[in-house]
């Protein structure tokens, strides 16, 4: 084979996977723009009373209004992390733990948000500055008595835990985008 006939082979090859490139980008800019996932914008929530799964906006933080209403005299809906070994089926998927933030936590959460309107969640990088709030964090299994700080010991096991299936990572499943 001479090199012009080698070179025109080379040609014919880089002009296929120019319009296949091509054609690729014109399906993601046409299926609605940057071609990421659209991120959901609610996040699943355990009632306490019933013990029940609801979403709401994923920026709220718990504890907050269930539909049942106030558990034991404060607001009793949670964040519930849900996990599956599958798929994000309800029948495969298993609510792995609970998550509510302290009054104190809470509060300081609520004033870097008024701080930072520009943001939907603000997380100053100070650590400093974060310990109020990351102090407050409380994680529970749906299963257990009592909350422990997520920081803690026992708090990063369960957080650790409901992240995998034996040896392998689980999925997080997520309320679908609306």
């Amino acid at each position: 084979m001479g090199l012009s006939e080698w070179m025109n082979k080379k040609s014919v090859t880089a002009a296929a996977v120019a319009v296949l490139l091509g054609s690729l980008l014109a399906i993601v800019l046409s299926s609605g723009g940057s071609g990421t996932a659209p991120q959901p914008m609610h996040a699943y929530f355990f009632d306490l009373s019933t013990n029940e799964l609801f979403t709401a906006d994923k920026t709220l933080l718990a504890p907050i209004e269930a539909p049942s209403g106030s558990f034991k005299g404060e607001p009793g809906g949670v964040s519930a992390f849900i996990y599956s070994c599958r798929q994000c089926d309800p029948d495969e998927w298993e609510i792995r733990y609970l998550l509510k933030y302290s009054d104190a936590a809470k509060q300081h959460m609520l004033q870097l948000q008024e701080q930072h309107p520009d943001k939907a969640v603000y997380m100053p990088q100070d650590r400093a500055a974060t310990e109020p709030f990351r102090s407050g964090i409380l994680v529970k299994r749906p299963e257990d008595a009592n909350w422990v700080r997520k920081a803690s010991p026992e708090g990063t096991t369960i957080v650790r835990e409901a992240a995998v299936c034996g040896s392998r990572l689980a999925r997080q499943c997520r309320p679908d985008p609306s």
